[in-house]
């Protein structure tokens, strides 16, 4: 061990840095040879103190083989026995540049703890006390060494063993990549109806618009709003009056002056309410009428004046004298009621019940028709059928029930005709085919007219569509037949033509010996590698020869672009927009792999052929969109409609009005509430509450696109992704500028070795991977992720003495943390730091708590310093009696730590029985010999019944610790049931109660609700408020001393006071 070269005492400043280490710091580079260099550095002035550089084995037998000092006093030079300082006499310390000590590899016994530390303490004091260091840098040489927490430690593995990866077969750990009048949509929003006669009646099946002259009346499901829209200036749509109502409402009639709304209640047990409104002059809306329906809401349908509500409801199975039920248990029933409207007031003027639930509804112009599966069997491989007849004196006239062997999926398998019904059944068993059957509605029996059954065998059955005295049928199991099925003759109807096509339809829609069909193409591109896909398509078909249906032509919206879509249309034909007369379609479009997430499809039909005329993205979700003008359509979801122009390429947003915000992160920051509402990706839109008006906010901003996460950071709201890039999106809330999106990681493509911009450790067949919750700190983006570790890549571990892996052997793993510096335009990532287990929280002055299991499954806690470019320094670390896992939360410069001390899920039962005795080689039990044993039989061993442990009510241990003094304890709770954190601020918590298994039970215990609690040293939990309800996540709250708020979703803030 010697200098590079002699130094002279003027060059002691220069003893201390190196440009890649930051702060105080001792590294050690690696080298081919047995000679490695230790570089250490200082970047602040330090007075009068004595400087340590040593090679320490914690675990050495003999004091003189403990340490290994490098002195450059003038007596001695070089590496010597013992534990001395580089310089007897204290010194002033200046900021010091780099400078390198070669130093031959000394062997670490293995399991020893070797370091080398480079340590700065007051004259006068003891090297060996760590609370005299003033600054201190331990570099770990072993695992053994690195398992331990000491100040100013500055790599860290975990001793955890859960902590550690298996390696499989094969496996490797190199680097690889990282990862007019009232109007609706012009589309058959029923089945055919039979309207033969003059004067047919009026039948409608409702929507949640209606589009009235200028005027969009909208029922928003979620904001649980009814709101008219001024749609007059089409490129600034106005809120002109909405209403609060007491459920989600999910149908909307306008009738007369009146607007009828049906909505579901979720919480009351009557389950269903309608409320008539009409709005006056001034744009108030009032109530007319309230009325409440038992059971839960369906469907609804309307014939002229006379509206049929259908409801489920669960209720007992009625006893008799005779039968005893000893296992009851609820059935479920359908419930019909005939209301008729008249000035304004909704009056029941009829009612009836069915057994079963979930329907298929269809209305036509004399008749109601239900289908759904037979109660009677356990299986559902039947349907039962009632026709209801509307025609009579009487509103609800009964027919005779069916009873068919197969499936009916939906409403559009259904027909009445000429007295007949018409339907179409999936079978049984799928190898049977599906069947067409037709019925005499005028016969007592409702009689079997006539029927064509073996339909495609083997396929499943999906789209139905009647027109007059065709129905046309999509069945499919690779590819998708079209079956032109003929009923001209209702007692023998016939199949006269077919077309296989690949994909299939789920919803079709006729016109002048067209289809439109609305489905799934299945098929991948020549260039997709993935083979699997699922898009919505769109199909044109000409059927004018029903002996010869032929394909136009089909549109697949995303292809080569995403492998799945889907859209409302495809289950719900309202959310379809077809106007035949103006030859054109629009329908939502949603993929969770395009950035966006929504979008509105526009199709042209004018050149007989589906043809792409545009698409509208949203990060907001498009339930329907309606024509406005021949090139102008309005988009309508839960929180905004937008108005655009289309015909001409990409179509143009002209106008947008949000109707809601949903929103789900609050943070209170400097007396102002600050808010994130949630849409297709994420949240999209921010804004900004005084604490005195929680209703309309005082400022709001929208981002272009959806994000995972958002952190407030001083006047910075930063908006995140990790997956499938890691990207930041940063808005300056006093300016209001937001600046443009950063991409700090990219995915690579699948299926490539393109190499990332970090060393990466993650090999290929990773059984475990970990990455933490990203944090924003005084400009910096950090996230840590836990990886293989492997010494050889990175030169400032390539010392580190570790066993060689072998095949089923542990790998050992490491937390890294990453950063980036938001402040920059490009920002760029900064070395990586290693660090005890996985970040919780930074303190106000840029200290890093984190949490880890220790070798126990105990809780250990870190307190780390990030100063600079240079790696993390440990400060404190402390132990809890609390398992590994247990919730931690970080307020106003306290850590609450929810202490787990046990699991609290129930015990088995514990059996026990009489002994069996030991039959010991030599000592004979009796005189029977081991043929007699053998021919005996064996008695069964008497048990006693299991013995269940006592009762044990379940409690939550809250602990508050002060963490820059070294975790010191600030207090400690009990509180009753099993609570989680929920939100705290100084002495007052919120916890929400869970689910908690009973010892003594077999099925979980639930508590509902939040409460919130004063928390003082030495006393008792103070109940201050109880919530019935509360938030399940920790980012809707926001709390204070004296009063809390709530983000609850489209409801807005709720306000708490206590």
């Amino acid at each position: 061990m010697q200098l590079i070269r002699p130094l002279l005492w003027g060059l002691i400043i220069t003893l201390f840095s190196l440009p890649a280490f930051a702060d105080w710091e001792v590294g050690l580079r690696h080298s081919d040879t047995s000679v490695s260099e230790i570089v250490v550095n200082n970047d602040v002035e330090r007075p009068q103190v004595v400087v340590y550089l040593v090679w320490v084995d914690l675990d050495a037998p003999q004091a003189d083989e403990q340490f290994l000092s490098w002195r450059f006093d003038e007596r001695e030079r070089g590496w010597k026995s013992g534990l001395k300082p580089v310089l007897d006499a204290a010194i002033n310390l200046p900021v010091l540049d780099s400078y390198t000590i070669e130093f031959e590899d000394k062997s670490c016994p293995e399991l020893h703890r070797c370091f080398l530390a480079l340590v700065a303490i007051p004259a006068g004091q003891s090297p060996l006390n760590t609370g005299s260091w003033q600054a201190a840098s331990l570099l770990p040489l072993s695992l053994s060494a690195s398992w331990a927490r000491l100040p100013g430690q500055q790599f860290f593995l975990p001793r955890d063993s859960g902590a550690n990866y298996s390696l499989a077969d094969g496996a490797t750990y190199a680097p690889t990549p990282f990862s007019g009048g009232p109007t609706a949509p012009k589309v058959e929003a029923a089945p055919e109806s039979d309207t033969s006669g003059t004067g047919a009646p009026v039948t409608e099946k409702p929507d949640i618009f209606r589009l009235v002259d200028n005027k969009l009346l909208y029922a928003n499901g979620q904001a649980k709003r009814f709101q008219v829209i001024d749609v007059a200036d089409l490129s600034n749509p106005r809120l002109t009056g909405w209403t609060a109502l007491s459920g989600n409402p999910r149908e909307l009639y306008v009738l007369d002056d009146y607007y009828v709304l049906l909505q579901t209640n979720y919480v009351a047990e009557d389950g269903t309410q309608l409320t008539v409104l009409r709005q006056g002059a001034d744009g108030t809306l009032t109530t007319v009428q309230d009325m409440t329906l038992s059971g839960h809401f369906i469907e609804s349908r309307r014939r002229n004046d006379v509206i049929y509500t259908v409801t489920q409801e669960s209720v007992p199975i009625e006893q008799t004298e005779k039968v005893e039920c000893v296992w009851c248990f609820n059935h479920t029933v359908i419930n019909i009621k005939a209301l008729r409207f008249n000035a304004g007031q909704l009056e029941e003027i009829d009612k009836t019940s069915l057994p079963g639930y979930s329907p298929a509804i269809a209305i036509f112009s004399n008749h109601l028709v239900m289908a759904n599966h037979n109660p009677e069997e356990e299986k559902w491989q039947t349907t039962q059928i009632q026709v209801i007849d509307l025609s009579q004196d009487d509103p609800l006239v009964e027919l005779p029930m069916l009873k068919v062997p197969g499936q009916v999926p939906s409403e559009f398998h259904l027909s009445v005709k000429d007295q007949q019904l018409r339907v179409v059944y999936g079978p049984k068993n799928r190898e049977a085919g599906s069947t067409l059957a037709i019925y005499n509605l005028a016969s007592p029996e409702m009689a079997l007219v006539g029927k064509i059954d073996k339909i495609a065998p083997g396929e499943a059955l999906f789209a139905t569509r009647f027109v007059d005295d065709r129905a046309f049928v999509v069945t499919f199991e690779r590819k998708d037949p079209l079956w032109v099925i003929g009923l001209s003759n209702p007692a023998q109807p016939e199949i006269l033509g077919e077309l296989h096509v690949p994909g299939w339809s789920e919803k079709m829609f006729f016109h002048e010996d067209r289809l439109f069909a609305v489905g799934y193409d299945d098929q991948p591109l020549e260039n997709e590698k993935n083979r699997w896909v699922r898009r919505v398509a769109m199909s044109l078909f000409n059927v004018a020869d029903p002996t010869n249906p032929t394909l136009i032509n089909r549109l697949t919206p995303f292809a080569g672009e995403v492998r799945s879509t889907s859209s409302p249309a495809i289950d719900d034909e309202r959310a379809l927009l077809l106007n035949w007369t103006e030859a054109f379609a629009a329908l939502p479009i949603n993929s969770w792999e395009t950035s966006a997430g929504s979008h509105l499809q526009i199709v042209s039909l004018a050149n007989d052929k589906v043809e792409d005329a545009g698409r509208l993205d949203s990060s907001v979700e498009i339930q329907r969109s309606v024509s406005l003008a021949p090139d102008v359509l309005a988009a309508l979801g839960d929180q905004a409609l937008q108005t655009l122009r289309w015909g001409n390429g990409k179509p143009k947003l002209l106008g947008e009005l949000e109707l809601a915000s949903n929103l789900a992160w609050l943070e209170l920051q400097d007396g102002h509430l600050w808010a994130a509402a949630t849409g297709n990706k994420g949240y999209h839109r921010f804004y900004r509450y005084t604490t005195e008006d929680v209703e309309t906010p005082a400022e709001r901003w929208s981002l272009p696109r959806g994000y995972n996460r958002v952190e407030m950071d001083n006047d910075w709201a930063v908006f995140y992704n990790t997956y499938p890039s890691l990207a930041v999106q940063v808005l300056d809330v006093k300016t209001g500028k937001l600046r443009p999106a950063q991409v700090l990681e990219k995915e690579p493509p699948k299926g490539t070795s393109e190499a990332p911009a970090v060393d990466t450790l993650i090999a290929p067949d990773i059984r475990y991977y970990r990455r933490s919750q990203p944090m924003v700190h005084d400009g910096w983006f950090y996230i840590a992720e836990q990886r293989p570790f492997k010494p050889a890549v990175r030169d400032q571990t390539a010392h580190l003495l570790l066993p060689e892996p072998e095949k089923e052997y542990w790998q050992p793993a490491e937390w890294l943390l990453r950063s980036w510096n938001l402040k920059v335009d490009k920002p760029n990532e900064a070395p990586t730091r290693s660090i005890p287990g996985n970040p919780v929280a930074f303190t106000a002055n840029g200290e890093l708590i984190t949490q880890e299991s220790n070798e126990d499954g105990q809780l250990r806690l870190n307190l780390l310093a990030l100063q600079g470019a240079g790696n993390a320094k440990l400060l404190h670390s402390h132990t809890l009696r609390c398992r590994s896992y247990s919730q931690l939360m970080w307020a106003d410069e306290a850590l609450y730590v929810k202490c787990e001390m046990a699991d609290r899920y129930r015990p088995s039962p514990v059996y026990f029985g009489e002994p069996v005795a030991e039959d010991k080689a030599g000592d004979s039990q009796t005189d029977e010999s081991p043929g007699d044993k053998a021919d005996k039989p064996i008695e069964p061993i008497p048990t006693e019944p299991p013995i269940e442990p006592e009762p044990v009510e379940p409690t939550t241990q809250l602990l508050r610790l002060k963490v820059e003094q070294g975790f010191v304890d600030d207090g400690s709770w009990t509180l009753a049931g099993y609570q989680n954190l929920r939100a705290a601020s100084k002495e007052i918590v919120l916890v929400a109660s869970n689910g908690w298994y009973s010892p003594v039970a077999s099925m979980p215990l639930y508590q509902g609700g939040c409460d919130i609690y004063q928390l003082v040293p030495e006393q008792e939990p103070k109940l201050l408020k109880h919530l019935e309800t509360c938030s399940y996540s920790q980012e809707g709250m926001a709390l204070t001393p004296t009063k809390a708020w709530m983000a609850e979703g489209f409801a807005g803030i709720k306000e708490i006071n206590w």
